[in-house]
């Protein structure tokens, strides 16, 4: 089922778990789930045996009730907020439903093709079980390259011109997209000008939208630099980043998505192709070690999406638990991992009230039976998810069922 062709103004018909749960939302009043004997993690600090009060799709405070709908003994489980997985291509439904049952409540869309779908019907779907989405449409490239020469890619996607550059904003902004795209190839596959990306970008600020710069290549990441949208998404494989651009990353104020696991799966694949290629997973784990280094804000993303020829294997969901894991063995802290994937992408991409556990904020929320400080691996130890305060049905994480890739 295409995004597409989901009824979100009607109730949901969907296999399996989302469309069994009732919604709390529909009540006359809202629901009342009150969350005991849990240590949690709200973004910032953690607070051991505590008690989490949701009211509806909202948390409504740290503190006990005595007139819960419903109570949970959490038994010593970790609470955090719902996880953000900031790089994802989300083809259907069953995508959403398999992110969600791995404690993503939202996730960043960076290339849905079909230009007729409502971006803004995939704000607020978590009442409804499912991961809730921001887009950034089609993106913006050069004739005869990636994505450009895909069959059915947009034809306004194609940047040959000023005028072009100008109409795919247009075009964009009409869809009702959260922030632009472009994709930068290496100098081996075309590009769209320098000139062409900075209009976009500027087009794209008088309009609120921020600019993605995919930048896969050490070539393509210069570009991106000096562009200087504000998000970074990829490394180079085949070379570290100089501290000389790192400094400009920050002097830029810009922000990355190094999504690692798909680097890592990309190498590995291209290497067993061609063993003669000179690339290597260090120079991007060294080049996340050098953006730490420098306070780069990093955000985890996955890059996810189903199998396409000459693709990495990304699947949905779990993955986004493997970035955290490689982010850490990268140099970042086990607070800073959980923050990429959680409080930051919430603050760079101007998401109100999501990312941390706070009265009012939404009541995305994850609880695992084992502690992420004291071994990141844990954090897809799952035992229970609620996406704007509705529950979830299992299994999650490790043990979910398989999903669709």
């Amino acid at each position: 089922m295409a995004l597409s062709q989901f009824p979100i103004n009607g109730a949901p018909s969907l296999s399996g778990g989302a469309s069994t749960f009732f919604d709390g939302s529909h009540a006359s009043h809202p629901l009342k789930t009150v969350i005991r004997n849990v240590t949690i993690w709200d973004g910032e600090k953690t607070i051991d045996n505590t008690v989490v009060v949701v009211e509806g799709k909202k948390i409504l405070g740290i503190h006990d009730s005595s007139d819960a709908t419903t109570t949970i003994d959490g038994k010593g489980g970790f609470l955090m907020p719902g996880l953000i997985d900031s790089h994802v291509h989300a083809e259907d439904v069953k995508a959403l439903e398999c992110l969600a049952h791995y404690g993503i409540s939202t996730a960043f869309d960076m290339g849905t093709f079909d230009n007729s779908v409502d971006m803004t019907a995939w704000h607020d779907v978590g009442h409804k079980g499912l991961t809730s989405l921001r887009f950034s449409g089609a993106a913006a490239c050069q004739c005869g390259s990636f994505p450009c020469s895909l069959p059915h890619f947009p034809n306004d996607s194609v940047i040959a011109n000023d005028t072009a550059a100008r109409t795919f904003v247009q075009n964009r902004v009409h869809q009702g997209v959260d922030y632009l795209k472009i994709v930068i190839n290496d100098d081996a596959d075309p590009q769209p000008k320098a000139s062409f990306q900075r209009i976009i970008k500027q087009e794209g600020q008088r309009k609120n939208k921020f600019l993605v710069s995919h930048a896969a290549s050490y070539p393509a990441q210069k570009v991106a630099i000096d562009v200087g949208g504000k998000f970074i998404t990829h490394l180079a494989k085949e070379k570290k980043l100089s501290k000389d651009n790192v400094q400009k990353i920050l002097k830029n104020g810009q922000v990355t998505i190094p999504t690692l696991i798909m680097l890592k799966t990309r190498i590995h694949d291209d290497m067993k192709k061609n063993p003669c290629l000179k690339y290597s997973y260090e120079f991007a784990k060294q080049t996340v070690g050098l953006l730490h280094e420098w306070k780069v804000p990093i955000l985890a993303g996955t890059d996810a999406t189903k199998p396409l020829l000459g693709l990495p294997d990304v699947p949905y969901g779990k993955t986004i638990h493997s970035e955290l894991k490689l982010l850490q063995e990268a140099g970042l802290s086990t607070e800073e991992v959980l923050r990429a994937a959680t409080s930051l992408p919430a603050k760079y991409f101007n998401l109100q009230h999501r990312g941390r556990i706070r009265p009012g904020w939404r009541a995305d929320l994850v609880l695992l039976d084992a502690n992420p400080f004291e071994d990141i691996a844990n954090s897809d130890r799952i035992i229970a998810v609620w996406t704007a305060g509705r529950p979830l049905k299992g299994p999650f994480g490790r043990w979910a069922e398989k999903c669709p890739n």
